[in-house]
Order: C-alpha cells, then sequence, then structure tokens
C-alpha cells in the first residue's frame, strides 16, 4: 500500500487507474485480515487522495471513485462468501463477538512517573515517541512548500500504531508498527530542508538507541512474550510442515513424542481436539479440527457454545483430546475431559481417549 500510494500512483494514464485499483483491492484485504486496521486505513486514503492539492479536484474524486468502488467490491464479495451467502446470522455472529473481544480488556497506557524509575524512560519511548511525532507532522500540514509523499508515509505509520495499540496496550501491540514509526521519523527529520539541527541529532541517537535495546531485549533478555530467547531456540523440529523451525530442545522433544503417539493411532486429515490453546498443533500433525473456534482459555476468546463444540467432537467422531497449559477450568468441555481416559503423557501435552460408542 505505501509503495503504490507514494512511487507507483505517480505513474499517467492507464497505469494511474491500476495503481487506484491496486490500492482499493489492498484496502479491501487489509479489512478482511483485521477489521479496526481495515477501517482505519480506508478512511486515511480517504483523507490522502481528497486533501493532495497538487491534483485537480475532479481528478481527486475521480481517483476516491475508483479507489472505494474497488474496496466495496472486493469488501463485499467477500463477507458475502464468508457470512452471509447462507444466512446473515453468522455476520451478525462476528460482529458481536469482535464487539465482546474489544471490551475484554481496559484500555490504559504507562503512567509518566516511570520516568522517574531507573530506566523508566525505555518503557515510555515506544508509547510515547509516536505522539510527539504525530505533533510534528500536524504541524507540518500547515506548512507552504511541504511534501505530500512524506506526510502520507509518516501517516499510514502513526494510525497503524495508533489502531494495532487498541484495545490492548502491551508492548506487544505497540512493535508491529513501531518500526515503521522510526522509519518515518528518519525521513522527515533527516529530509525536511531547515529546522534545528540539534533536534535531527537527537532524534537520530533516539531512534538508534530504541533498535538497539529492542536488539537487546529480544535476544538476551527474557522479554520475547511466549517463548525463551532466542539462544535458546536452537533445536530443529523434525517434522514434516514444521522442518527448519528452530525450537527450544524441550518444546521439540515434546512435539516430536506427541507426533509419535498421534501417528500411531490416527492418519492424516483425522479429526483430533486442542484444549484449551495450541491451535498451531492442527497444523503441525496435518490433523483436522472438529470445532468452529480454535482457541478456549478465556471465555470471550471463542465464539460458539461449549455444547455445540461438544456435539461437533461426537458428531464428527473424535477419538483424541490434546490438551496444553492446563485443562481444568468450569466449563462443559473440561469437565467432559475429566470423565475421559488419560493415555499420554510429556512435559507439555495430555492426550485423552473418548471411547468409540457400541
Amino acid at each position: 500500500l505505501v509503495l503504490v500510494n507514494i512511487y507507483w500512483l505517480e505513474a499517467d494514464n492507464w497505469k494511474h487507474y491500476i495503481c487506484l485499483f491496486i490500492i482499493g483491492s489492498l484496502l479491501a484485504i487489509s479489512l478482511s485480515l483485521r477489521q479496526n486496521l481495515g477501517l482505519a486505513f480506508i478512511l486515511l486514503w480517504n483523507f490522502l487522495i481528497f486533501f493532495e492539492k497538487n491534483k485537480p479536484l475532479s481528478q481527486r474524486i475521480k481517483n476516491l471513485l475508483v479507489i472505494n468502488i474497488t474496496w466495496f467490491v472486493f469488501t463485499f464479495s467477500w463477507i458475502y462468501y464468508l457470512f452471509i451467502r447462507d444466512n446473515i446470522v453468522g455476520l451478525i455472529e462476528f460482529i458481536n463477538f469482535s464487539k465482546k473481544f474489544s471490551t475484554q480488556f481496559a484500555f490504559s497506557y504507562p503512567s509518566l512517573s516511570f520516568i522517574l524509575k531507573p530506566f523508566g524512560i525505555f518503557k515510555l519511548l515506544p508509547y510515547y515517541l509516536p505522539l510527539i511525532f504525530l505533533l510534528f507532522i500536524i504541524k507540518y500540514l500547515f506548512d507552504k512548500n511541504k511534501d505530500w509523499r512524506v506526510i502520507s508515509f509518516c501517516l499510514i505509520a502513526l494510525t497503524g500504531f495508533m489502531t494495532y495499540i487498541y484495545p490492548n496496550s502491551e508492548l506487544l501491540h505497540v512493535y508491529p508498527f513501531l518500526g515503521l514509526v522510526l522509519v518515518s521519523m528518519i525521513i522527515f527529520f533527516l529530509t525536511k530542508r531547515g529546522g534545528i539541527v540539534k533536534l535531527k541529532v537527537i532524534i537520530t541517537v533516539v531512534i538508534f538507541l530504541m533498535i538497539g535495546i529492542g536488539f537487546y531485549l529480544t535476544l538476551f533478555r527474557e522479554y520475547y512474550r511466549y517463548n525463551p530467547p532466542y539462544r535458546f531456540q536452537n533445536t530443529s523440529l523434525s517434522l514434516p510442515r514444521a522442518s527448519g523451525i528452530l525450537v527450544e530442545k524441550t518444546t521439540a522433544k515434546n512435539l516430536i513424542s506427541l507426533s509419535k503417539f498421534i501417528n500411531e493411532r490416527t492418519s492424516k486429515n483425522d479429526y483430533i481436539f486442542s484444549y484449551p490453546y495450541y491451535p498451531m498443533i492442527y497444523f503441525i500433525l496435518e490433523r483436522r479440527n472438529p470445532s468452529k473456534d480454535l482457541i478456549y482459555e478465556i471465555k470471550l476468546w471463542h465464539q460458539y457454545d461449549h455444547i455445540i463444540i461438544l456435539n461437533e467432537i461426537k458428531q464428527k467422531k473424535v477419538r483424541y483430546i490434546v490438551t496444553s497449559y492446563g485443562y481444568i477450568f468450569d466449563s462443559d468441555i473440561s469437565r467432559f475431559i475429566l470423565k475421559q481416559k488419560e493415555i499420554f503423557k510429556n512435559e507439555s501435552f495430555k492426550v485423552f481417549e473418548i471411547p468409540t460408542s457400541k
């Protein structure tokens, strides 16, 4: 989207309209992948196209028509295919689920009091530096000799950052667009004519300091969210679909032993059931998921009621349930598992067998 909007959109004649078509298509894809980002970006592109004063108003309106019509056609197509070709109830359920999911986290920002703690500034920088940068961009919007390509690039990064951080403001949700924000800052401050030389130097030092801190935390400290530091991920996962992936030695041993056990009991594309988390085992073990959902760890993270899921397990004659990270909860599925026979166990997984009905 960035490349097409900033570079290829300058093409003439029919190539220009092809670029507009590509932008509309990519915006529709972004909406299908992550709805809050998709909505933010279609609004942003309408702003970027309409307020670019270098083109006559009639041309800007034509550009907007091509982008929005393309976006609408592709968006309606995937919504129709996934949700409303059989019953519009599916779309309503999806929207309601998204609403519930977005309200389970209380949005918060780290307090400025962190600056008084040792190294607290390093926690504040990823959160507040983009907001400070936004003030510079807003001021730049009112300059007479502004470069609209620079504005576009910076606003894309900032919009992505501010959208992605909601509703859960933990650092994991800051990072995806933080790199693009830092690149935007380099472009903005180092290419902008005039300005304060000292400020440019300070910004450059801060950016490279943040990059260095990021590498340090990821490689040498326990700050990689789900897994141990990269230096411990040194064992090849010798399974067909995971060939070449390095994981921690214990994880590799547990997944390989689980795979061997499942392969002895089932065939490819047979159904198994993973509870409450670990959806990747369907892919790694090449087995099918009987349920419409993947994650059951938190009530609001699965869309369908446990009774529906248990009925699917019964209808599809699932024989084996793989559990991970604990499985005893106040839920119908958990109570069902407790009635089954445990037939396999390692450090990460347990497998329960559902007896076949006579």
